[in-house]
């Protein structure tokens, strides 16, 4: 799986390309917690490439939302492919992480100055 790693301000964005599942969910795992180890504490995740998602993405995109949710950051997702925003309506995770139609739209919600 590659990922593309990008920096708007504060926000780290990350762009998993591919399938998410039991053989690439740990790199995507480890990266995610290396920029949250780093300091992140704004995370987007733009699925823009992402084309298909396991049980196995699902977990960590939950842990990552608890770890980003103790220490008052945020995980946010965009660009989410219909087979994607599928599983992840499915399995409610899209009621606890915020999902946005592009990039553009994310970053503005994630450095938007109303924000606590």
């Amino acid at each position: 799986m590659e990922i593309l790693e990008f920096r708007h301000d504060d926000v780290h964005i990350l762009g998993p390309g591919g399938k998410l599942d039991a053989l690439s969910a740990p790199e995507l795992q480890a990266k995610l917690g290396q920029v949250i180890a780093d300091g992140a504490t704004k995370v987007l995740l733009d699925a823009v490439a992402l084309e298909y998602m396991s049980s196995s993405g699902i977990r960590v995109l939950a842990t990552v939302q608890k770890t980003l949710d103790e220490r008052g950051g945020r995980l946010v997702l965009c660009a989410l492919q219909a087979p994607v925003q599928k599983v992840l309506d499915l399995t409610g995770l899209t009621e606890q992480i915020e999902v946005f139609p592009s990039r553009s739209e994310a970053l503005a919600a994630m450095c938007s100055p109303s924000e606590p």
